[in-house]
């Protein structure tokens, strides 16, 4: 899952030797040898088709060139897992938010070119060129910088042009391109490979924003002629390839005015039966989903009950019959009859699915699964 963006590219990739032996390793972990029964588990075979939806979506009309984000950690999904499996599929480009992300794929053997979405901040420039990373450039002031380390080294820096149309944060403004592009051509040593824009308001499909910086960029786009772009097709659907689980580790049966949890934020009203699961906000459980979160188990809805805590969450199971320790319990993802997404946590707690992605913690493992 990654935030859209809308750009243009004359970059061709490079080749790749699959590294199927280190996802293979990756697949044959199992949740039953978990000394702590709480995991993720990511689909490759969903990330796959997917990626395939992508590229056939790219294919209408000109071919275009794909680009797979996989900066923080892959938004949580893993970024080494994800990016050897896309590479496999024959991604055109990966993009990363740090050097440090780009240097890890590739440590990794990833061989596709990589775009420094923020920049380079205070790398020395010269890494770009011995790691073949391509920068995103948003004023003339780092054009210069490059193109001294260009002339250095007697080698020519490839980079991308990110113009602002509305997102406020990186970009050039649109009313400077005219005085970038001047600048630029009077420089050695670089070359503008790509152009793009991020897009701010993508997943709201009723405001006009999105069509309102289409616009701009392709406003933009008119004012450097060997660059051209279509107007983006419509979506296809896409799978969710995480699913956050748990099990039951302990039950109790507890009488009506018991407090549970810290602070005895929450009293049971009835005779209750309460699940302990071994997740909590050290894992990425939200502390405000307490008293108003969900999770599924024996594919029903049970309530989050008491406050979360760094380890621990419970379950009221009063009305879901014959649950035992050693459920499964699922926090995000589906059951045949259930589902709770990233985007409906999301809303509850005021935020993106991004950062609900991205919290899930380090201690979490990560079992890939086709």
């Amino acid at each position: 899952m990654t935030r859209p963006a809308f750009g243009a590219s004359t970059s061709r990739g490079r080749g790749l030797r699959p590294h199927r032996e280190a996802v293979t390793s990756l697949v044959k972990t199992s949740a039953d040898k978990l000394l702590r029964p709480t995991w993720v588990e990511i689909s490759l075979l969903k990330l796959r088709r997917n990626f395939e939806r992508v590229r056939k979506l790219a294919s209408k009309g000109s071919p275009r060139k794909v680009m797979a984000v996989v900066k923080a950690d892959a938004y949580g999904h893993g970024a080494l897992p994800v990016a050897r499996t896309l590479a496999e599929c024959a991604v055109d480009w990966f993009g990363v938010a740090t050097v440090e992300e780009a240097l890890e794929l590739r440590a990794a053997g990833i061989e596709q070119p990589v775009l420094l979405l923020g920049g380079l901040y205070m790398s020395d420039p010269a890494q770009l060129l011995e790691y073949r990373l391509t920068p995103s450039v948003s004023s003339t002031a780092r054009l210069d910088t490059y193109a001294e380390c260009a002339r250095r080294s007697g080698q020519t820096i490839e980079f991308h042009l990110k113009v602002d149309t509305g997102m406020g944060r990186l970009g050039l403004p649109p009313e400077r391109l005219a005085s970038f592009v001047e600048h630029y051509r009077q420089l050695k040593g670089l070359q503008l490979k790509g152009f793009f824009t991020h897009l701010a308001s993508a997943e709201d499909l009723v405001a006009s924003q999105t069509d309102d910086q289409s616009e701009r960029f392709i406003a933009a786009l008119s004012e450097l002629s060997s660059f051209k772009i279509n107007q983006p097709p419509e979506q296809p659907e896409f799978e969710p390839i995480l699913t956050f689980k748990s099990r039951v580790v302990y039950l109790k049966d507890v009488p009506s005015g018991t407090p549970l949890g810290y602070g005895g934020a929450f009293h049971t009203r009835r005779r209750s039966r309460i699940a302990t699961v071994p997740v909590g906000y050290a894992d990425g459980l939200s502390r405000a989903l307490s008293g108003r979160g969900r999770a599924i188990i024996r594919d029903r809805s049970a309530r989050i009950v008491g406050n979360i805590s760094m380890d621990l969450t419970l379950l009221d199971v009063t009305d879901i019959p014959g649950v035992d320790v050693g459920d499964e319990v699922i926090l995000l993802g589906r059951s045949d009859h259930c589902s709770i997404t990233a985007l409906e946590i999301a809303h509850e707690l005021g935020t993106v699915p991004y950062e609900i992605l991205c919290s899930i913690g380090k201690r979490v493992p990560r079992i890939y699964v086709d």
